[in-house]
């Protein structure tokens, strides 16, 4: 399975956020405040506006709370309204706009990765939005940890390729874990590179049934046995 791995070490560069015309927030008329999280056009808002620029989402939901100014008010969960808007259009909205695809893309989850973490850079920064960046955020952030748990049951060897462990690792970093099972093989090949002898003496003396330490005896020396032959008429060939 690891020589079908890509080893490659290329990163997909952070893609550049291209200027788009921005949603026109005239098409909210009609709609009001009590009913906008319902009726607010999502998959158009997507389609227009500029999601990939966090400057751009902040000027959007400064102009709901312009428009909106009741639903500018912070509940207790941490949200006001207008947030929650945002906040649903570029997560679930988004997801569902993406689609569910079985092939692996490990460069599209990289590029998610990239944007996702300017979410949290901005965190950092504010003490009003926080709740707003780090949803955003943790969202995708579980999104990405989700797929790499999906590609590496549906693809073992995967799990071996670079952009995968890069992945794993910057997941891991910021505390988001994934689940990647070892095989019984491949720990014990992992534990011999790691050169844990002791460890492995010990699991397989307290671990492991009489009938099996009889079999690897066995097959040990019928590895070991023959090269002791040889050795041993190599030298009295040579005495």
């Amino acid at each position: 399975m690891a020589l079908r791995s890509d080893f490659s070490g290329e990163v997909p560069e952070e893609e550049v956020c291209l200027p788009l015309p921005g949603f026109n927030f005239n098409d909210l008329e009609g709609i009001s405040s009590r009913n906008l999280y319902e009726r607010f056009p999502y998959q158009q808002y997507l389609d227009s506006a500029n999601y990939c620029d966090i400057l751009a989402i902040q000027q959007d939901l400064a102009k709901l709370d312009s428009l909106f100014p009741e639903n500018k008010i912070i509940k207790p969960e941490g949200f006001s309204v207008n947030q929650e808007i945002i906040v649903n259009a570029l997560t679930t909205k988004l997801e569902e706009r993406m689609g569910t695809s079985v092939k692996p893309d490990l460069d599209s989850l990289i590029r998610q990765m990239q944007w996702a973490e300017k979410f949290n850079a901005y965190s950092q920064f504010t003490s009003t939005n926080l709740p707003f960046y780090q949803s955003i955020y943790g969202f995708w952030m579980n999104h990405i940890t989700n797929a790499l748990d999906s590609y590496g049951e549906i693809n073992r060897s995967i799990t071996y390729n670079f952009k995968f462990k890069y992945l794993l690792t910057r997941c891991q970093e910021k505390g988001y874990y994934v689940t990647v099972k070892e095989t019984k093989i491949e720990k014990i090949i992992f534990y011999i590179n790691g050169e844990e002898w002791l460890y492995l003496f010990n699991k397989f003396w307290y671990s492991t049934g009489p009938s099996f330490k009889v079999s690897m005896v066995l097959l040990a020396l019928l590895f070991v046995l023959p090269y002791f032959i040889l050795v041993r008429i190599y030298f009295i060939k040579n005495l």
